[in-house]
């Protein structure tokens, strides 16, 4: 079954940028997700379970980061495909 996630990072402290680029970086590792980074927020497809699998991977090592903690904001939409209205 195909999953389409949006996903939003709130770093909790004050330099936010670097833990932001390093959480996008490990997130495009993955080239079995699609991944389409916007101005608010991330956009994850692929298979449920490959992409469940990379966030909790992305969000412990983020979480690893010394100094590092944050809030995630998640929308998970099982089988959907890969293009919704207002998600392109």
């Amino acid at each position: 079954m195909k999953l389409l996630v949006e996903i939003t990072m709130y770093p909790l402290h004050d330099d936010h940028l670097q833990s932001i680029d390093n959480f996008l970086a490990l997130l495009n590792a993955a080239e079995e997700v699609e991944v389409k980074t916007g101005r608010m927020s991330t956009l994850l497809y692929g298979e449920h379970a490959t992409v469940m699998d990379l966030l909790k991977e992305s969000m412990v090592a983020s979480h690893a980061e010394e100094a590092a903690s944050a809030a995630f904001v998640l929308k998970m939409i099982p089988g959907a495909p890969r293009t919704l209205n207002g998600y392109s």
